[in-house]
């Protein structure tokens, strides 16, 4: 077994990559190799330095759908001179997810449900469905989001409209707030 450590700070300032461990007579030994990434400090507060904020506003009912993301999600908007509408009604609702054909449910099915909030505006132009989930699980999916009719597409409009830098695993472990323009109806 060997160990061989590269950093940015050392051998990346040198100009040195990482490579596979070779022998003396230049036979890579190994097929492998296990690596701990880590990302800069400021990801630990958003999905860009410039906009913190695990937040996320998917404004699908725009003639240009677009995503704002953290705090480019006021910034934007009052830059622009965009109105600012005024919420009138908030609902609550929550469902059990479909367990799909020929799946059994278990005892933790019964008692999981997602819960989010209907937001109307005034302006009686679209509502709002405001939820918290997975970090990462629109992305993560491929861009699906129940709130939309073209969940199953091979590319939603949604996930077209997420940023690159947006587009990662999800994870258990944090979780995101989502807000999304629908239709009203």
């Amino acid at each position: 077994l060997e160990l061989r450590v590269w950093t940015l700070e050392k051998e990346g300032k040198k100009g040195i990559a990482p490579q596979f461990p070779v022998s003396k007579n230049k036979v890579v030994r190994y097929k492998e190799v296990h690596v701990k990434l880590r990302a800069a400090a400021w990801t630990s507060k958003g999905w860009s330095k410039s906009s913190p904020g695990y937040a996320w506003w998917y404004e699908a009912q725009r003639l240009t759908p677009r995503l704002l993301h953290g705090e480019d999600m006021i910034r934007i908007p009052k830059r622009e001179g965009e109105d600012n509408p005024e919420c009138v009604r908030v609902h609550m609702f929550s469902h059990r997810y479909a367990m799909g054909l020929h799946k059994k449910e278990n005892p933790k099915d019964r008692f999981t449900y997602h819960t989010a909030v209907l937001l109307e505006w005034d302006h009686q132009q679209y509502c709002t469905v405001v939820e918290l989930a997975l970090l990462n699980g629109i992305s993560g999916y491929g861009g699906k989001s129940n709130w939309f009719d073209d969940k199953n597409s091979t590319l939603p409009g949604l996930y077209r409209a997420i940023p690159k830098r947006m587009v990662a695993p999800w994870t258990w472990e944090y979780a995101e707030i989502r807000c999304q323009d629908v239709e009203a109806k």
